[in-house]
């Protein structure tokens, strides 16, 4: 390839006059030019008021991208598969972008058809300017789609020498695509994991790693990459679903015995799980039993301080604060400084000052955590799931039902610093509204009380379930009068019932029917705040009790939520006087489990977290190995980030 004549970008003049250049819509802001509107690439760097790139920097710095994979390689199939290889990390950061800054969409899309879509909308009007041409299923095949662009801008920035006039640089493209569509798995796979990629890395890996916590449990594990070493896959499931990832980490095993030629790797007894959380104890002796493999137990605690370690220290853009609407999320550096606090919500809440690699203690903690959200959000709402339970927050309005400091001062309070929104008492409307409503109810039955019997209130016209239950108690205490001490208890047990949760109650009124007076999204937006606040406050305190600047979130509570990192981040903030942030990462819930991971070292491989990242230049080890390249690491952390571990 070395002989052959150098790919040439073009220049401004090579370009025809003629070249069809994506257009921008009408409302687009621009001057016009021989009586039509520029196209995006036309403009200057930073002119616009969002800034957007230049037609000239961009074909810059991909025809660079092109010169530089052309020395390297030695044909054509060669340059393209490593042009697709530098979109494929493209594509992959795209749809990380997309989705933590685009605070509508909540969830991320799996299905490849919704996968697709967004690329041949969202993403390509984000790149090129434009939609592409046409997205057609196949007709030989009913699991492929074709993603047409008939003049690809991408191809427009090189000049092809004639003796390679087979290249396509469209690969680009190719790989762009490639690397969005990654996200959905294999059948066998859940569609819930952020894989991280290790390009360098050729060893088999004989472990996998679990963190049973009292809601979910997380599964760490590597899958072989046909073209670019390993990937690391996350994945979880519902702690009361056992029976489901036993059955998952059975087809792990399966897979892995099929994938070792050497015979004496396929004994099971070159397998093992590293466990960790209040399930690696609770369920032991079921997971031992129907795997037939041994199972290695790690303390909680130590697993979330490690896991933590090596996601700020070894994975690029990982670590990030979230700042709302206008800046949804800012990545940090990628160094730690000690002391920090590491929150983990889980379904309670554990607070853990960390004062090196491996001294840390519990500083304090919560029992209000996800699992009381959980909890309280099925008894009043209707959803069935966590996630669900995101999603009604995240289309809610809490000041539905939360009281604030505008309703109380018809304005803010300035003088102490709070505004007119903040939350004074959540649920604080909740009891005058119910009131109104029941009022409301009376009126609309037209129910009519004689007055005039005390003891036998006569009830005429249409009953509501709240006048029923009076004329109840009322004939519970007139049979305790006439029968005396001896009936007492039957009448207290009466009256008793009588207080227990009825249909017109406040619990009742915040459910999800039609007819209830609170809407379940509103509720499930006010547990959210109310929880979230609190978190966030006694964080704070426990910081700056023992003098911590760094507050870092991890745990399932998160999950990426837009609403739940905003409310940690204003609470961090408010109490702080702006002088602390709240670091979130986008494996918030995989701590535990990548630590109990990294804890473990098979006695037959030579991998290691830095030899994985550096063409595996390095030694081997078991648990003191890896504490003491912890130890060593945490002193030289100005040689930064390797940039060749690949966030999906």
């Amino acid at each position: 390839m070395s002989t052959s004549s150098p790919i040439q970008p073009f220049t401004t003049s090579q370009l025809s006059p003629n070249t069809t250049r994506p257009q921008l819509a009408a409302n687009r802001r621009g001057s016009s030019i021989s009586g039509r509107r520029p196209d995006i690439y036309s403009r200057n760097l930073l002119r616009a008021a969002k800034s957007e790139a230049s037609l000239s920097a961009m074909s810059f710095l991909f025809s660079a991208l092109v010169q530089q994979v052309q020395k390297n390689v030695k044909g054509i199939p060669e340059l393209e598969r490593k042009l697709s290889d530098h979109g494929y990390r493209i594509g992959q950061r795209c749809l990380e972008l997309y989705t933590y800054r685009d605070i509508k969409n909540k969830k991320r899309e799996t299905r490849l058809l919704g996968i697709l879509q967004w690329i041949y909308t969202v993403l390509w009007k984000n790149l090129f300017g434009k939609t592409a041409d046409t997205l057609e299923k196949s007709r030989e095949a009913n699991d492929e789609y074709m993603l047409i662009d008939n003049d690809p801008t991408i191809n427009k920035f090189i000049s092809v020498p004639k003796e390679m006039q087979a290249l396509n640089c469209a690969a680009f493209v190719a790989g762009i695509i490639e690397g969005c569509a990654r996200i959905v798995e294999d059948d066998d796979t859940p569609q819930t994991g952020r894989d991280i990629q290790f390009p360098h890395h050729d060893e088999d890996i004989s472990h996998i790693a679990i963190d049973i916590g009292g809601s979910l449990a997380k599964v760490v594990y590597f899958k072989r990459d046909a073209d670019s070493g390993v990937r690391l896959n996350f994945t979880r499931f519902e702690t009361s679903n056992i029976a489901e990832l036993i059955k998952f980490l059975g087809i792990l095993i399966e897979k892995r015995h099929s994938n070792v030629n050497d015979a004496n790797h396929r004994r099971k007894d070159n397998i093992c799980i590293m466990a960790t959380g209040g399930g690696a104890y609770k369920f032991y002796e079921k997971i031992k039993q129907e795997l037939g493999v041994n199972i290695h137990q790690e303390d909680e605690m130590q697993c979330l301080i490690v896991g933590l370690d090596f996601f700020i220290n070894e994975i690029p853009g990982e670590v990030f604060t979230y700042g709302g609407d206008e800046e949804p999320m800012r990545l940090s550096e990628d160094k730690i400084e000690y002391p920090y606090l590491l929150v983990n919500i889980g379904s309670g809440v554990s607070m853990i000052k960390v004062s090196g690699p491996e001294t840390f203690e519990r500083i304090g903690g919560s029992s209000l955590g996800g699992g009381t959200l959980w909890g309280l959000l099925s008894l009043i709402t209707g959803a069935k799931s966590f996630d669900e339970m995101l999603d009604l927050s995240s289309q809610g309005d809490n000041t539905k039902v939360d009281m604030l400091v505008g309703d109380i001062y018809g304005q803010g309070y300035g003088k102490i610093g709070l505004k007119a929104t903040t939350i004074a008492s959540t649920f604080g409307k909740v009891f005058s509204l119910q009131k109104q409503h029941e009022a409301q109810l009376r009126q609309n039955a037209k129910v009519i009380v004689d007055k005039d019997d005390e003891q036998h209130e006569t009830l005429t016209g249409y009953k509501t379930p709240e006048s029923m239950d009076l004329a109840q108690r009322s004939t519970h205490t007139s049979q305790d009068t006439a029968e005396g001490q001896s009936s007492r208890k039957s009448s207290q047990s009466s009256t008793t019932q009588s207080m227990q949760i009825d249909p017109t109650s406040a619990l009742a009124l915040l459910g999800s029917d039609n007819d209830s007076q609170f809407a379940a999204e509103d509720v499930s937006r006010s547990l959210l705040y109310a929880i979230s606040n609190n978190i966030g406050q006694i964080a704070y305190l426990q910081a700056q009790k023992h003098g911590i600047q760094h507050i870092y979130f991890g745990g399932s509570y998160i999950r990426g939520h837009a609403q739940t990192m905003m409310t940690l981040s204003y609470a961090i903030k408010f109490w702080s006087g702006d002088t602390k942030n709240a670091y979130f990462l986008r494996h918030e819930g995989y701590l535990g489990a990548i630590g109990a991971f990294l804890l473990h070292q098979p006695t037959w491989a030579t991998w290691s977290r830095r030899g994985s990242m550096e063409n595996n230049e390095s030694s081997k080890g078991g648990r003191n190995d890896f504490r003491a390249r912890q130890t060593e690491k945490s002193k030289s952390r100005e040689q930064g980030i390797p940039e060749s571990a690949i966030i999906l």
